[in-house]
């Protein structure tokens, strides 16, 4: 059995620690776009950038049939803005044994 692990890395806090734990990667995903949003819309950006990431939360916050190549391309332009803030994050596939 697969699982994905959600870990985040602060540099400016001075903080790492695992997220949480999914079964499924959109699981996984969907849940680091939702972390990402909420932090990065914390933080004073310049209007454009901002307009978009409010605009990718309506999108994921809505949208139930949301593919997984979505939420790639999505976390990939998240991940952009973070890394701007010093934000790393990293979804890491474990196998489960009995």
């Amino acid at each position: 059995m697969k699982v994905y692990t959600l870990m985040f890395q602060m540099d400016y806090w001075d903080e790492q620690f695992t997220r949480s734990v999914h079964l499924t990667e959109k699981g996984a995903l969907t849940e680091q776009c939702n972390y990402l949003l909420e932090l990065l819309l914390d933080i004073d950006w310049k209007e454009e950038d901002e307009k978009e990431m409010v605009y990718l939360s309506k999108i994921i916050e809505k949208d139930d049939n949301i593919t997984i190549a979505q939420l790639l391309e999505y976390s990939k332009l998240l991940q952009f803005y973070a890394n701007n803030a010093e934000i790393y994050t990293q979804i890491e596939p474990y196998t489960l044994l009995p």
